[in-house]
């Protein structure tokens, strides 16, 4: 049976017809003006257009803002990089003396004296070393406030220096430099009549250092450094080889002198942070009360002995009661009874009766007992006396 043709309305059928009479006439009109076909498909492309192509708000005003910003940056960055060269290079001609060609420069109207500036700085540094009273007096410029100021600062970042020194034991420590102990001090006082004498010489801005006056005056900063250098070496050594040779005996004469008796470890420890070990005892330094300390550790010594004592006869008591048993049972049984076990012990308190030997074992236990309690006690209390000192 022959399938049924689908069922189409006059209406559909009518939009067909003029759905396909409007395509031929653009067909028509397209091929009569082809600048119509090319409008006709720019139109299709802008409808396809996905999300991914289209750009946020303000994207281009916001890039071009950026590069002005980054522009400015770079100026900004190359402006502070000249002026800190610019003034690395000032300071390196003060360090130095160097400066004579920018006093007639840009700066010629400064009224701080530039050419004395390493001067102060070293010269308060001498002075805070050791142990000066401060500035000089008779100031009379305005420009010395300055040097004031810059010396001040070199002489904190002096005493602030870490430096390293030996103790009179040979170690090397490691400290500040205001914090160095008084007879490293002494040593740096006995370096002053080597740190010579500053003399202003030549045109502005140069100075020349001597000793006694007789270093030559046409010398670099680098060759007048060297030569100070190695003088305060070679007198550094000589100085504390000396005074190393005196160190031992002077300081225990002078600790005996302070605390008029003999000298013990506790007397040259000087609160040094040393870990001693467990079984380290700190003892007083107050002498009378290193005797009672010394006095209590031989009286809970002897009493350590006597409890130990005390427990190996316990141990020998109970060890002779075992073997009677042992032997007892063994001939109960009827078996061999060996010589170590049918043997009785020289001692004296084996001849005892069993209840006579219970008793002595338990008033020998009950004051074992009573000397454990009263050496706790006593270490308890050395443990509080220590604890206050």
């Amino acid at each position: 049976m022959a399938a049924e043709g689908k069922k189409i309305s006059s209406a559909s059928l009518l939009d067909l017809k003029a759905e396909l009479a409007r395509q031929q006439q653009l067909v028509r009109q397209e091929r009569a003006n082809p600048e119509l076909r090319n409008e006709r498909l720019a139109r299709e492309r802008t409808k396809h257009t996905t999300s991914w192509l289209k750009t946020n708000k303000g994207v281009t005003e916001r890039g071009y803002q950026d590069l002005i910003q980054q522009a400015h940056d770079t100026k900004t960055l190359a402006r502070a990089e000249a002026a800190l060269k610019a003034k690395a290079a000032l300071y390196e001609r003060m360090s130095t003396g160097n400066i004579e060609s920018m006093i007639h420069g840009p700066i010629s109207n400064c009224t701080v004296a530039l050419t004395h500036w390493l001067h102060a700085r070293l010269e308060h540094s001498y002075q805070d070393a050791e142990g000066g009273s401060g500035h000089e007096d008779g100031r009379a410029s305005d420009g010395e406030d300055a040097e004031d100021s810059y010396a001040s600062e070199a002489a904190r970042a002096y005493q602030e220096e870490m430096v390293e020194y030996k103790d009179e034991f040979g170690r090397t420590r490691q400290c500040m430099r205001k914090d160095l102990p008084d007879d490293v001090h002494d040593r740096i006082q006995g370096f002053r009549g080597y740190r010579g004498n500053f003399v202003a010489g030549g045109s502005a801005g140069q100075s020349t250092y001597s000793r006694s006056g007789t270093a030559p005056e046409l010398m670099s900063a680098d060759m007048r450094r060297e030569a100070e250098r190695e003088a305060w070496t070679a007198d550094a050594t000589s100085a504390v080889t000396s005074r190393a040779s005196k160190t031992s005996s002077y300081r225990r004469t002078a600790l005996q002198e302070i605390h008029r008796g003999p000298v013990h470890y506790e007397t040259v420890r000087q609160e040094e942070i040393r870990n001693l070990g467990t079984a380290y005892f700190r003892f007083s330094a107050n002498e009378e009360e290193r005797k009672r300390q010394m006095e209590s550790l031989d009286r809970l010594r002897e009493q350590t002995l006597k409890g130990r004592n005390t427990r190996e006869k316990v141990a020998e008591r109970r060890k002779a009661k075992m073997q009677e048993r042992l032997a007892k049972i063994r001939r109960k049984k009827g078996l061999p009874v060996d010589e170590a076990l049918n043997s009785k012990p020289d001692t004296p308190e084996a001849s005892t009766t069993g209840t006579e030997e219970q008793e002595e074992e338990i008033d020998l236990f009950l004051d074992h007992m009573a000397e454990q309690a009263k050496i706790l006690a006593d270490a308890e209390q050395e443990a509080k006396k220590t604890k206050r000192l």
